[in-house]
């Protein structure tokens, strides 16, 4: 009430009067919830079926997988199948771009001049936040700056090795993200609010 009042008539007056009642009635709900918790965790020995389905109410993601309409308008049965469904329908909606290591970025870093130093690597490798986790090649950065003095020297060959040569040195394994463009789908999967 006292929010339509503000929107008709916005005064700071009318604002300040819907703030409190507003500040008023979230502070009675928040300690409504933290007695409602008390009380289930006190009560959890006599009652443990309670508090158990408190917590599964409260999560965000449910175990349930929902029924998904199929293409040819059968409804999955199974887990397996709908996963399948949806594997079949991202599939329809992404497109597998070619290997960036395609003849094309050969000719294109031919023209790149670049330098790079053992001075510089060092710089970076000392700036590296430590606190940080490591990244895809598991290398954590609290391990790269403490050996900057060791690793600086190679670390550069390489680059510069990369950059002379125009390929990305691999180290036993594929790489493992790919780009994909978005392409308009054909059909997609429609939930129909069945759970199994």
């Amino acid at each position: 009430m006292l929010w339509v009042k503000y929107k008709k008539f916005a005064s700071v007056r009318n604002y300040k009067a819907y703030r409190a009642v507003r500040n008023r009635v979230t502070k009675l709900i928040r300690n409504d919830k933290v007695t409602y918790q008390r009380k289930l965790a006190v009560g959890f020995r006599s009652n443990p079926r309670r508090f158990y389905g408190y917590i599964r109410r409260t999560q965000t993601v449910k175990d349930k997988v929902m029924c998904l309409k199929k293409a040819n308008g059968d409804h999955t049965v199974t887990d397996q199948e709908t996963a399948d469904a949806l594997c079949n329908y991202f599939n329809e909606v992404f497109v597998k771009e070619r290997s960036w290591n395609d003849d094309i970025t050969k000719h294109h870093t031919q023209d790149v001049s670049i330098e790079i130093t053992e001075a510089k690597v060092k710089k970076l490798l000392f700036a590296l936040k430590t606190d940080k986790s490591p990244g895809p090649d598991g290398i954590h950065p609290l391990f790269l700056h403490n050996t900057a003095e060791e690793v600086a020297n190679p670390l550069t060959q390489i680059f510069n090795k990369s950059i002379s040569e125009g390929e990305l040195p691999m180290t036993g394994s594929k790489p493992t993200s790919h780009r994909f463009t978005r392409r308009a789908p054909e059909t997609r999967p429609v939930t129909t609010g069945l759970y199994h």
